[in-house]
């Protein structure tokens, strides 16, 4: 720019004119139309460098489909070098899904606690205790299946089982459906006016 300038001024000088006077106007201004493909060259766009993000390697779930030969071993799933054995093997296997025993205890300290809590349905306390007599003792009998059942129900159930004789889980689930059926039913206003000196519970024992 600096140097078409320069020009532009000598050439005021060759005709006698001074530089004061201003640029003399360039010859091939408005003769030609401009290319702008020239200025397009010259335009410079800033340049981005594309960063490839880091690839995660797969974790193996040992579902179907998934090939524990494609799994990188960056990714630490891949212990071939503390598997020298297969009593090695059990070991480790073990320590990652933990012992039967300690499976065990787990479950008889949540059936021994287990009790029906606020706003559970009868049904799902049933359902619960009974997976629990799977993990604890599959060949468990119907009188401790019971005895696991009546301890921990709703207060209100309790009472009404204590004058049925319950020997059996299917007893004790027929009964409960029976007990939730009848509250269900039950009418909100009273039909028959009561005393106000009438004892809560009966007394059984001879006059």
């Amino acid at each position: 720019m600096v140097a078409e300038i320069e020009n532009c001024r000598r050439s005021l000088r060759l005709q006698g004119l001074s530089p004061e006077f201003g640029l003399l106007v360039s010859p091939t201004r408005g003769k030609y139309p401009k290319d702008m493909s020239q200025d397009f060259e010259c335009q410079t766009f800033p340049i981005f460098p594309l960063v490839q993000p880091v690839r995660a390697p797969s974790i193996f779930h040992g579902e179907a489909g998934d090939n524990p030969s494609r799994v990188p071993p960056g990714n630490g799933t891949r212990n071939e070098e503390n598997l020298s054995s297969c009593e090695k093997f059990q070991e480790l296997l073990k320590i990652a899904i933990g012992s039967t025993e300690l499976f065990m205890k787990q479950a008889e300290r949540e059936l021994k606690n287990r009790a029906q809590k606020m706003g559970e349905s009868t049904q799902s306390y049933i359902q619960s205790v009974l997976v629990l007599f799977h993990k604890v003792n599959p060949k468990m009998t119907e009188n401790e299946k019971v005895f696991h059942l009546i301890k921990g129900v709703a207060e209100d159930i309790y009472q009404s089982l204590l004058v049925k004789d319950i020997s059996c889980t299917s007893d004790f689930i027929k009964e409960c459906q029976r007990i939730e059926e009848m509250n269900q039913r039950c009418i909100a206003k009273h039909r028959f006016t009561r005393l106000p000196n009438v004892v809560p519970v009966t007394s059984i024992g001879e006059p």
